[in-house]
């Protein structure tokens, strides 16, 4: 598993040209749960010990904590689930070649060790937030590389893959919460 991590992180072309095809729709589900886990449970012992910490019963919170970990699971290995497949859509219009399969299970060998960082390294005090956008923006130049190397077409069609539905999706939620916040 940590050979796939190092991998994906120090060489993600050479990783992803050795992975494209092994492409397995239930080895990514098994990659995007690990993701999913990864940072519920992360998530839910922070959540747990903060929300102990702001007046909730004193002591770890194992409600708040398996709250976390369990929504985690489901909302964030759906959600991307269905951005992926918002993803393939995108790049299929734009001329892509290749399948939803290659796509996700690239895109999943990539996510689990970079939430994983980003996760860790987000609880450091002062740097943890620059050390998440630095992950996450890594993260979004390896999904750049994987929706090139999958659909055959060059980067500003890869780049438009993700940042189409990144601004559709965007927009909805500027407008469901800003007709959420009008009287």
């Amino acid at each position: 598993m940590f050979r796939y991590w190092t991998s994906m992180l120090a060489h993600p072309k050479e990783m992803i040209d050795a992975e494209i095809e092994y492409a397995d729709l239930k080895e990514a589900a098994k990659w995007f749960l690990l993701s999913s886990l990864i940072v519920g449970v992360f998530g839910g012992i922070l959540s747990a010990f903060v929300g102990s910490a702001a007046g909730a019963p004193t002591g770890f919170n194992t409600i708040t904590f398996l709250f976390t970990v369990f929504g985690s699971l489901i909302i964030y290995a759906v959600g991307l689930t269905i951005l992926e497949g918002i993803i393939f859509f995108i790049a299929k219009t734009l001329g892509g070649k290749g399948t939803f399969v290659q796509q996700y299970y690239l895109v999943a060998l990539a996510t689990a060790p970079i939430m994983f960082w980003a996760t860790l390294t987000g609880i450091l005090p002062f740097v943890g937030w620059v050390c998440v956008a630095l992950f996450l923006a890594y993260w979004l130049y390896i999904r750049t590389i994987i929706y090139n190397e999958v659909h055959g077409f060059g980067m500003p069609k890869a780049v438009a893959a993700w940042v189409i539905p990144t601004l559709l999706l965007g927009a909805l939620v500027f407008l469901t919460m800003g007709k959420a916040l009008l009287p």
